[in-house]
């Protein structure tokens, strides 16, 4: 459980953190001005990547082991963060970048300790000192730019590097490493925060400060999991688990030095920018690069123990698909802007559905709803509780606060209400999947009301006359985020439920996000009264009852 408070209180630090930045960026200067190499039409703060380094490394801080490591790890992310900014504010020479991005390597090279002792392909014999050096200093050196430069659409670098991350957890997981676990979780929480403001389109922009951390960290975590946590892991993973950045980093160099110019100069070839050029759109091209980047995942969790040989393979089989298939479309100037048969077709069967039921009240009954729904949630759970620890009582009673806060508002903040209504539904599927699921007609009755929650806000999006709630890239990351790591975490830990309460999470989150946009959770007041008083209920269980753990 301490692993879930670390990613929701570095979720919560960051969703906190980016409001008052975004006010202040225009101050330092630290905004994204449009060109004609860039896809965003307006002046957008870029400081979201300062809320991600703060909000991570203050649960790092609570949770690691006060040692060289940690030290190393903080000292090198106050460096990228420092060199981050200024390059945010002033747009600095690559030069200087490097220079940035090579002391925060040597720090954790050095006072860290970590170092790559293992290459691929060299069947388990060590690398000299001076080898292991140069090597760990090349490849964090490679991570960080592939980040950096892959950063070019709307929750592109995020969500991408998200997924790589929650392999890693899960790899963490498997093998009990604490620290590595306790890093990723912290990472993965001020990325899912910084996501909720920067789904297309993006109120703010992560920044280079944002990108080359997220790059550094994840390069650092790779040399960790491949080389102490986990010995046995093939030491070519890292190439799928980097998968996608790593991919368009070599294909984008690769064209700019055939045709005689410097890697490191800027244009239009990116993966994402090819994607828009055959006429997909933001959204579009951001979804079929998660799903890109799902395969490489995928591929690294069932080859994590190979031979060295498959990962390399496979990387370099999919890079050769992905080549052919831009060669074939560009070179036959193909566009995908103008609806299909598919699309017409769903727009026909959608026409006689809308018909159906277009005078249903669907909005005007989905508070109560929702309100009974959770009053319902909350009474099982508390009627089953018999696992608990401190931090997730505290996260319980912060949240009973905040809930008392938002219904003593006299105005509605919709930012507030989705903060607190997110959290407390990830808090109330995280303690029904760890605590007894109580009588079997309270369980199923938990979901017959959870499905139906389910279908009525799904009918209700589509039958709304103003579009004002649409899915983003992040509702699609986080599906596939809710199939890929239960059903890869089945090899570490004994799953029961869990599928099943990160579906529910998924409908709850729907439905609040539906109410609060459509202004409908606070037509009752005492909605808010409700859910703070319930996780109240649910922070005392732990003080009454002392650590059930």
């Amino acid at each position: 459980m301490t692993f879930y408070a670390i990613m929701i209180l570095a979720m919560l630090l960051t969703l906190l953190l980016i409001p008052p930045l975004m006010r202040f960026a225009s101050t330092i200067g630290a905004v994204d001005t449009p060109n004609e190499r860039k896809v965003h039409a307006r002046v957008t703060p870029r400081i979201g990547g300062i809320a991600i380094v703060l909000g991570a490394l203050v649960p790092m801080s609570i949770w690691l082991p006060f040692d060289r490591q940690y030290l190393a790890l903080l000292l090198s992310a106050l460096v990228i963060l420092a060199f981050g900014v200024w390059d945010d504010r002033k747009d600095i020479s690559y030069r200087y970048k490097f220079l940035g991005q090579t002391i925060a390597s040597l720090i954790v090279i050095f006072l860290g300790d970590i170092s790559i002792t293992y290459a691929p392909l060299m069947d388990g014999q060590a690398l000299a000192p001076w080898v292991s050096v140069l090597l760990t200093l090349f490849c964090l050196l490679a991570v960080t730019n592939a980040l950096n430069l892959a950063d070019g659409l709307d929750g592109l670098a995020g969500g991408t590097t998200l997924l790589s991350f929650g392999l890693i957890a899960v790899l963490a997981l498997n093998v009990e490493a604490a620290d590595l676990l306790i890093l990723t979780m912290a990472v993965i929480g001020g990325v899912l925060g910084f996501l909720r403001f920067n789904s297309h389109p993006a109120s703010v922009f992560m920044g280079d400060t944002g990108s080359q951390f997220l790059g550094f960290i994840l390069g650092v975590e790779l040399i960790l999991l491949t080389q102490n946590a986990d010995i046995a892991l093939s030491k070519a993973s890292p190439v799928l688990i980097l998968g996608l950045p790593l991919l368009d980093t070599l294909c984008v160099m690769g064209r700019r030095i055939s045709k005689g110019r410097s890697p490191f100069a800027p244009d239009k070839q990116h993966i994402h920018h090819r994607l828009l050029a055959l006429g997909f759109s933001h959204y579009e091209t951001v979804v079929i690069l998660y799903l890109i980047q799902a395969v490489f995942i995928i591929s690294a969790f069932f080859t994590a123990y190979s031979s060295d040989w498959l990962p390399i393979g496979l990387f370099l089989l999919y890079m050769l698909i992905i080549h052919r298939l831009f060669s074939y479309a560009e070179s036959r100037g193909l566009q995908f802007s103008a609806p299909g048969f598919v699309r017409q077709l769903v727009s026909r069967q959608w026409i006689r559905v809308h018909t159906l039921v277009h005078n249903w009240p669907l909005d005007k009954y989905l508070p109560h709803y929702l309100f009974l729904l959770s009053v319902f949630l909350m009474v099982h759970l508390c009627l089953g509780i018999n696992e608990m620890s401190a931090d997730i009582s505290l996260l319980a009673a912060m949240l009973a606060l905040m809930f008392l806060l938002v219904a003593l508002r006299k105005t509605a903040n919709e930012w507030l209400d989705r903060l607190t209504t997110y959290t407390f539904s990830a808090l109330l599927c995280y303690l029904a999947y760890v605590n007894d699921p109580g009588p079997m007609y309270w369980y199923l009755t938990e979901w017959v009301l959870v499905v139906l929650g389910g279908v009525w806000v799904f009918v209700a999006i589509m039958m709304q006359k103003y579009e004002r709630f649409e899915t983003t890239p992040l509702d699609i990351l986080l599906v596939l985020l809710a199939l890929l790591i239960p059903y890869f975490a089945g090899s570490a830990i004994e799953l029961d439920h869990l599928p099943l309460q990160v579906v529910k999470y998924l409908v709850l989150l729907y439905l609040f996000e539906y109410a609060i946009t459509r202004g409908l959770y606070r037509q009752l007041r005492l909605f808010p009264f409700t859910l703070a008083f319930g996780a109240a209920v649910i922070s005392l269980v732990w003080l009454l009852a002392a650590p059930l753990v």
